[in-house]
């Protein structure tokens, strides 16, 4: 993904997570800001697993739709990941 691509892609998650949460401007602007220190979303399991590896005790959020096979669920567990489903 290029750099242009990644920080629409990264206002467009602080701005739903702001608007879902009924966040000021400055909040959506923090948000960002934050998202850009993390980098790139992982978008390999290998990927996920680094940055599980890097944040222990780390929580992960699932969306409405998302599907969390038992492998995963798993994998998640062993490495010391929270799973909790939107609400």
């Amino acid at each position: 993904m290029r750099d242009g691509a990644a920080g629409q892609q990264l206002a467009a998650v602080a701005g739903r997570l702001a608007k879902e949460r009924n966040l000021s401007d400055a909040c959506r602007g923090q948000i960002q800001h934050d998202l850009q220190l993390l980098g790139p979303l992982p978008e390999t399991a290998d990927e996920a697993r680094d940055v599980a590896a890097k944040f222990p005790g780390a929580r992960l959020v699932l969306g409405r739709r998302a599907v969390l096979t038992p492998l995963a669920r798993d994998r998640a567990r062993a490495a010391g990941v929270e799973i909790e489903r939107e609400r």
